[in-house]
This record gives structure tokens, sequence and C-alpha cells, in this order.
């Protein structure tokens, strides 16, 4: 067989011939797809159980070592979300070091994209990469 592999020898490497026919790739790409889907669920509920007994920072990391010597660390992490037209209003009445809004600026790829914008009179020139 000749199959398109860096190393044919690998164990987790599929052999590909070139006469494979599509449908074939695609039923082994879903099959790998469900094969990855459970590993992470697997990888999730084994999280679970380390967490059961290493408990869990509400923020921060901590580590832990285990009987045979390896280190296991866990991170707490918390995730915030706001009303922003609320918080906006709040943090004006705020002295300016304790706002806790951040403006950052960040490009927008699709306003970005060369496009009816970009052409005709007070239009933004679209320099090539390395030009200034």
């Amino acid at each position: 067989m000749n199959a398109i592999t860096t190393d044919k020898t690998a164990a987790n490497v599929i052999p590909i011939t070139p006469a494979q026919a599509l449908d074939e790739l695609c039923e082994q790409w879903v099959a790998a797809k469900r094969a990855e889907n459970e590993a992470n669920a697997r990888r999730v509920q084994i999280e679970a159980l380390i967490i059961t007994v290493t408990g869990c920072k509400e923020e921060g990391s901590e580590t832990t070592t285990t009987p045979a010597g390896r280190k296991v660390t866990v991170t707490g992490k918390l995730s915030y979300s706001a009303d922003i037209d609320e918080l906006v209003k709040l943090a004006a009445r705020l002295p300016e070091n304790m706002r806790p809004v951040k403006y950052e600026p960040t490009l927008d790829s699709t306003g970005a994209k060369p496009g009816p914008a970009f052409s005709g009179a007070g239009a933004l020139p679209v320099l090539p990469r390395g030009a200034s």
C-alpha cells in the first residue's frame, strides 16, 4: 500500500492511498471526531474527580504533589459579565483609577477588508504589508 504519511509505522496514523474515495475519508473523519469528543468528555470527568480530591480555589492556582511525586496544578477562574451600558454609566461616576472598564482598540477584520467602502473619494488607503 502506498500510504501518504510521514511515518508509515505510527500506530495513530491512518494510512491514506491516493485511490481512496472521499466518502471513505469522510467516514474516517467522523469516526475520529467522535473518538475525540469521547476522549474530551472523559478528560473533563477526570478533571472533575481531581478537583474533588485536591479542592480548588475560587480564583488562582494551587499545586498538589501526589504520593508518586507528580505535581498537579488546579486553577480556579471566574468569568465576569455585565450590562456594559450600565457599567459605563457607573464607571463615569468613579475616579479614573478605580474604573472597572478598559477600552482597547481592536481591528475589525470585516470592516478592514477591501470593498465598496474602500473606493472613491475619502476611501482609506490599503497599503501592502511592510509599507508605511
